[in-house]
């Protein structure tokens, strides 16, 4: 019996999380506990508070695995923690690359790891009679709301939730509300390399060609012959001209189209049957300090 603690997370976190799905999917037996004085054998922690990470270098923590998570692109591996999982391409302090679309709800099996990979849903396929392009965001972050307003310019970006909103209110159901479009915005809060959250799934689910901007190295985690990248263009300008002639020209737009959307790397991870990937990280995660 493994004892976890968790703390620092977002509320919901504590109730429907990756990590005890993981656990439950390989039998592995836990407790969670709710303090330090209760003899956690790890202890999970996230951004989500004031704890002071240096603190975990202390006798209280020598007996005690430290697992530090982030999906956030402001805190990088630390060196604190036994254990990082991160977004971060960097190895440091025994660091494991997690993005966060990987556990996203949406997509992922009843384990809260393994994405359903099914080749006929994870392929773009043609619309007819589609709308142009549709946008779904709350927070105002400069640079996506200054290009939705100059891509607007061409045509009507529907902007479905409160950050630019022209239908009315905001929608109750992202991907339904996208799905009639061709295009889909899908511009991250923030730039960093291998900060890559659900926003590009929401459009491939939405079965639409993400307009990409936030992660430079994007390629890491989807086929970028499958999306129209921001980072590949020199300015709005430029982008927004590439834009129009996929908009008009079909043959170019059907290039997009049934191509896996994922990248080799994760096609080959979840195509595992021994599921190698999660395997290792579980072994990981539980393995004594």
């Amino acid at each position: 019996m493994i004892k976890i603690l968790f703390f620092e997370f977002w509320r919901e976190f504590y109730t429907d999380n990756f990590i005890t799905k993981l656990f439950d999917k390989y039998e592995i037996k836990y407790e969670i506990v709710k303090r330090v004085e209760d003899s956690p054998d790890i202890i999970f922690f996230s951004v989500f508070g004031n704890y002071m990470f240096n603190d975990f270098k202390s006798d209280k923590f020598k007996h005690i695995k430290t697992i530090f998570f982030t999906g956030e692109p402001f805190k990088k591996p630390i060196s604190s923690a036994d254990v990082n999982l991160t977004f971060s391409m960097l190895s440091d302090f025994n660091n494991i690359r997690l993005p966060i679309w990987l556990f996203n709800s949406h997509y992922n099996n009843n384990d809260g790891s393994l994405i359903k990979y099914q080749k006929e849903n994870f392929m773009l396929t043609p619309k007819n009679n589609a709308t142009f392009c549709s946008f779904v965001a709350s927070k105002s972050m400069g640079i996506r709301e200054s290009f939705v307003k100059e891509l607007s310019k061409y045509k009507k970006v529907d902007c479905g939730g409160s950050l630019l909103n022209n239908t009315g209110g905001n929608i109750k159901n992202k991907i339904e509300f996208q799905t009639k479009s061709k295009f889909c915005v899908a511009y991250e809060n923030s730039s960093s390399i291998g900060y890559t959250t659900e926003k590009i799934l929401d459009a491939y689910m939405s079965n639409c060609i993400p307009i990409y901007w936030g992660n430079p190295n994007v390629e890491e985690d989807f086929n970028k012959k499958t999306m129209i990248c921001a980072h590949d263009f020199n300015g709005f300008d430029d982008l927004i001209e590439y834009i129009k002639k996929v908009d008009n020209d079909n043959e170019l737009y059907n290039s997009y189209m049934n191509k896996p959307i994922f990248s080799e790397k994760w096609i080959n991870r979840f195509s595992d049957q021994k599921n190698t990937f999660f395997k290792d990280l579980l072994d990981t995660i539980s393995s004594n300090k």
